[in-house]
């Protein structure tokens, strides 16, 4: 496993319901290659009474609108760092070990930064990421994942002075030191109130621009609402899709890159490929790497119908051979119960497993 490209890294600047995201969503199952498995994560909302529901309204979203690709979806009860629902508890890592795009998004950015920092479960998503999953952050989560992170609540509802926090620096590896500003161009406010820039408004942001290090090689993504950054580590491109645009805001200079263009990563700073295990804490890689190659070997496994079912099947040929249609719609059900669906062809019978149909 070591030798394997990270998987893509999604950013979305909102709407992961929006009926517009369905193009996005798209773009990324479509890429995988095989039926989507995809894990949702409530962290970031974790201090919500409903952060399950907000996690279910995504996974309903996927179920009904992307329903042709048969996604199979998972929330994942990662509230916090400690209790019950701890993002530092084994028992509830499974669903992510098994997915292929690990989901997370709205809520808190600082929320999610103190709950997901040196956990279990931050660490199982970054070398599941290096390892070829898809990572898709939405709203609070892109925040969380830069270098810095805006704490919107604190200055937007709150009142504190203005200030920058510590992210989860998600892209330091790649040699990339990046502030995520998802809602770049909100305008909830409306026309009494400026609210873009992730509801700081253009004049408050810019202050905060002037709080950051200017020796220390940052660059600010800012990504429109309804849009996202698609980025590829395997070609060293992004994308953006959606309905808005994309900004890079790097030594003093500003460039706006609108949707359905793409932008090489290197425009975000000094972007690399990292070795495999860069950065990742050794002992929870070993037992990743080794979760996920039993994973492998118990769907290859159950790719495989056992030899009482290919029994079955040969006596259901048998029984329509002779036109017994009671005697092989008997055995086809009791395929059926045993996991698999018997599909007749012009060419003969075959069998689907159950959890594709």
């Amino acid at each position: 496993m070591d030798g394997q490209t990270p998987g893509d890294i999604v950013l979305l600047g909102s709407g992961e319901t929006a009926p517009s995201m369905q193009r996005i969503y798209d773009r990324i199952f479509s890429r995988l290659n095989q039926r989507p498995r995809v894990a949702i994560l409530e962290t970031p909302a974790g201090f919500e009474p409903n952060s399950e529901e907000v996690a279910r309204d995504v996974d309903r979203f996927l179920r009904v609108r992307l329903q042709n690709y048969h996604p199979q979806v998972t929330t994942v009860p990662v509230r916090r760092s400690d209790g019950p629902f701890s993002t530092n508890n084994p028992d509830l890592m499974g669903p992510i070990y098994e997915a292929n795009v690990i989901l997370t998004g709205p809520g808190s950015p600082t929320y999610a930064v103190r709950h997901f920092r040196d956990s279990l479960c931050w660490e199982i998503c970054r070398i599941c990421h290096r390892l070829g999953r898809t990572l898709f952050l939405s709203s609070a989560a892109t925040v969380a994942a830069g270098h810095l992170a805006l704490p919107v609540y604190e200055i937007y509802k709150v009142g504190l002075d203005l200030y920058w926090s510590e992210g989860l620096d998600l892209f330091d590896p790649f040699g990339l030191k990046l502030v995520v500003i998802p809602h770049w161009n909100n305008q909830s406010g409306g026309s009494g109130l400026d609210t873009s820039r992730c509801y700081m408004g253009q004049s408050r942001f810019n202050e905060l621009l002037e709080l950051l290090p200017a020796a220390d090689g940052l660059t600010v993504l800012g990504i429109d609402e309804n849009t996202a950054v698609i980025m590829n580590p395997g070609s060293g491109r992004a994308q953006v899709l959606g309905q808005g645009s994309a900004t890079i805001v790097r030594n003093d200079e500003t460039r706006e890159i609108v949707h359905d263009h793409d932008f090489a990563l290197e425009e975000l700073g000094a972007w690399s490929l990292p070795d495999a295990q860069s950065g990742l804490a050794p002992e929870v890689w070993e037992q990743t790497v080794q979760k996920l190659k039993d994973l492998e070997i118990r769907a290859t496994e159950e790719e495989t119908p056992s030899a009482e079912v290919r029994d079955w099947l040969q006596q259901r040929e048998r029984a329509r051979q002779v036109k017994d249609w009671p005697l092989s719609d008997r055995i086809r059900d009791r395929i059926r119960t045993h996991g698999w669906q018997v599909m007749d062809t012009p060419s003969g019978q075959t069998l689907t497993r159950l959890d594709d149909v």
